[in-house]
């Protein structure tokens, strides 16, 4: 789960704030691929950072009960001075692997990168598409319930591409994809929700077809909306069920597969979730608020040993009490006596006054 609770983010400029979005209260729904789209400069990778963990909101919190990948872009996040599978045992370790799913990982890379003699060399040495396929492979090596793409691509050449391909479709049927795109259709063959930026807004469409329409309304014209409904249509498989894209015609040549999409969960299902995780938030913050009582009660000394609070302190005060805190106090003196004795203490005055306080 990836929840968004009263966030905002924004830098400062010679002109004030100018913000990616404000105040957003928002839980990403599960089990579906989210498309990030809006114009240039509206914050895409800068939310796919905030998703990812690699910045922070302004305000607000960003809560992720999930395992999420890095942002995979045309920028790999990898250090110039480590080799390839330097960079990928970091990348292990960071994520908890065992030393036996380290070392699977790592050959996993080499295979997938294929880049020979250069995987044990340092990445500052890489070309460019070098840099891109050792990034893509680390990430498609690994286990995510989210995968961060700004710019689903990967370098290399036509064999990689293909193999990328058939591990980007093997992860979709294991996992989900939050993508940042330019291209629309590709927003529309990967995923089935969308999120638009602009204007320092943040707003969620359950039907991606909505965002990009939007979209397209708001910063193109109604004939870039019609073509782009046409296009569609004949490159990209049904969006309410899972069939085949339409063959093609003759001469036609097509640069992608399209990639079968999952079924998207119903409006009522996705609010039946969301209720049921509301009441799960609203049951633990009461436990918290419970735990943080006990803690209070225990801190002032008013939780009996059963664990009930009790009486007021000096309500029931007798005897028994006076004669309890006079042993506790009797027991303090004495382990200070044997600290002065241990550090062997020669002063005559020291040596005394410990003495004239076990006799009180």
């Amino acid at each position: 789960m990836i929840e968004l609770i009263r966030a905002s983010k924004y830098f400062p400029t010679e002109h004030g704030r100018h913000y990616v979005f404000q105040d957003v209260s928002l839980q990403l729904p599960v089990n579906i691929n989210i498309g990030v789209i809006g114009p240039n400069g509206a914050g895409k990778s800068t939310f796919l950072r905030l998703i990812g963990g690699g910045d922070i909101p302004s305000s607000g919190r960003i809560v992720r009960t999930s395992r999420v990948s890095w942002p995979m872009g045309l920028t790999p996040g990898v250090l110039a001075n480590l080799s390839g599978g330097e960079n990928t045992r970091f990348a292990c370790r960071i994520y908890g692997m065992t030393a036996g799913e380290i070392r699977e990982t790592i050959e996993r890379v080499r295979e997938l990168a294929d880049i020979g003699k250069f995987f044990d060399m340092p990445v500052g040495t890489y070309s460019s598409g070098m840099r891109q396929r050792l990034s893509f492979a680390i990430t498609m090596s690994m286990k995510f319930d989210y995968y961060l793409f700004d710019e689903i691509s990967a370098g290399g050449d036509l064999g990689f591409q293909k193999q990328a391909r058939d591990m980007v479709q093997e992860r979709l049927n294991q996992s989900n994809f939050i993508l940042v795109s330019h291209s629309l259709p590709e927003i529309l063959r990967h995923c089935q929700s969308a999120i638009l930026l602009g204007g320092g807004e943040l707003k969620f469409f359950d039907d991606a077809r909505e965002a990009i329409e939007a979209y397209v309304l708001a910063h193109g014209t109604p004939e870039d909306l019609t073509n782009l409904k046409s296009n569609a249509a004949k490159s990209r498989v049904a969006f309410d069920n899972n069939l085949a894209p339409p063959p093609a015609a003759p001469g036609e040549v097509r640069a992608e597969t399209a990639v079968p999409l999952k079924p998207a969960p119903g409006r009522q299902q996705r609010e039946a979730l969301r209720k049921e995780q509301e009441a799960i938030r609203q049951v633990r913050e009461e436990m918290r608020a419970e735990r943080r009582r006990q803690r209070g009660l225990t801190a002032s000394g008013n939780v009996d040993e059963a664990g009930a609070p009790a009486s007021p302190a000096g309500a029931l005060a007798g005897p028994d009490d006076a004669g309890e805190h006079q042993v506790l106090r009797q027991a303090r003196l004495e382990r200070r006596a044997r600290t002065l004795n241990r550090r062997k203490v020669s002063s005559p005055a020291s040596a005394a006054a410990a003495a004239s306080q076990l006799k009180r």
